[in-house]
């Protein structure tokens, strides 16, 4: 979709993902190392091209600035790559910022060239350092085929180095990670839940799927997660989703990432999220439980195996003072 000088229209590239979105359905992976100003067209095609399964990887973009700005940086449903140097600094080119997902080496990375089959070159750029990403996602795929983009995006942020880049300048602390075998540091396999990160929207849940996004709270990863409740108001939200755990697992266990933010006080619990697998409430957190950030909880599904249940998360709210459930990165991982 670019010439030989590495341009070409946004058409063309936007023609390009509809092309990949369009390929036949199994494990694949896009590397995206190109970027132009913000661009809905640009956003959408990557948007479906994850709906149709492909895993993709973008360039955070060299300016310097904020990668929201630029496209496809700013699209949700990618993994957005910022650079590091050789000493876990944030490469100063790097754009960077909460659309940032996950920084990789970028500078003087040396690669194959053009010229001869035996070219190299060392260069600096995000587009160095977005696909380092891309093989780590192949990589995962390799060993998990039948994971969904969000799993795997997930997998390589939970499984990430952090707290090692300096001069973050807003981005995560995530360095990414692989381990000797070529793998990633991922949960268990196995993961059933489609867009358990929420980074597509809606794609997988049913119910109010309106509380899906990315305002006021931070997602745990990423930038969408689940608000349910939190106005100060009667209401009652939910979200579900059904999912099939394979009759050969040894295991299976329910983990989510829950913040709890309140304005009740005491000891009384006055709005509730419950957890439901089919009719059976598998924990019930409220007002009481208010967090300072997101903590991991989890269930033994282990019972269920064999069966399809519906995972439900419901919270109801009373009348006065506000209690915010937020929810991410939901997964149900079997051995």
């Amino acid at each position: 979709v670019l010439h030989c000088q590495g341009r070409g229209p946004n058409h063309g590239v936007v023609a390009g993902m509809d092309w990949v979105a369009g390929q036949p359905p199994g494990p694949k992976v896009a590397n995206m190392s190109l970027g132009g100003p913000a661009d809905s067209a640009t956003d959408s095609a990557i948007n479906r091209m994850v709906a149709t399964g492909v895993t993709v990887a973008v360039a955070a973009g060299n300016e310097d600035q904020d990668a929201c700005n630029v496209s496809p940086a700013r699209a949700a449903s990618a993994i957005t790559v910022a650079s590091s140097t050789s000493s876990d600094a944030r490469s100063s080119f790097s754009n960077w910022g909460s659309c940032v997902d996950i920084f990789a080496p970028g500078s003087s990375i040396t690669s194959a060239w053009t010229g001869s089959t035996s070219a190299t070159n060392t260069i600096s750029g995000t587009s160095m350092a977005s696909p380092h990403v891309a093989g780590a996602a192949a990589l995962y795929l390799q060993g998990n085929p039948t994971a969904s983009p969000a799993t795997v995006t997930s997998a390589l942020v939970n499984g990430a180095s952090t707290g090692k880049i300096s001069d973050l300048k807003g981005s995560p602390n995530r360095l990414l990670f692989t381990n000797p075998s070529g793998g990633t540091t991922p949960p268990p396999t196995g993961d059933n839940v489609t867009n358990g990160t929420f980074e597509a929207g809606a794609t997988g849940w049913s119910g109010n799927t309106g509380v899906i996004g990315s305002g006021t709270y931070p997602a745990f990863a990423g930038t969408q997660k689940a608000w349910l409740n939190g106005y100060g108001s009667a209401s009652t939200e939910a979200i579900n989703q059904t999912v099939a755990i394979p009759s050969t697992a040894t295991s299976a266990t329910l983990t989510f990432q829950l913040r709890v933010d309140s304005a009740e006080s005491g000891s009384t619990a006055y709005d509730l999220l419950r957890v439901y697998s089919g009719l059976t409430v598998l924990g019930t957190y409220s007002n009481v439980n208010e967090t300072s950030g997101y903590v991991q909880r989890s269930f033994n599904m282990t019972a269920y195996k064999g069966q399809s249940v519906t995972i439900k998360f419901s919270g109801t709210e009373d009348s006065s003072l506000q209690t915010s459930f937020l929810i991410d990165n939901v997964a149900l991982t079997t051995n």
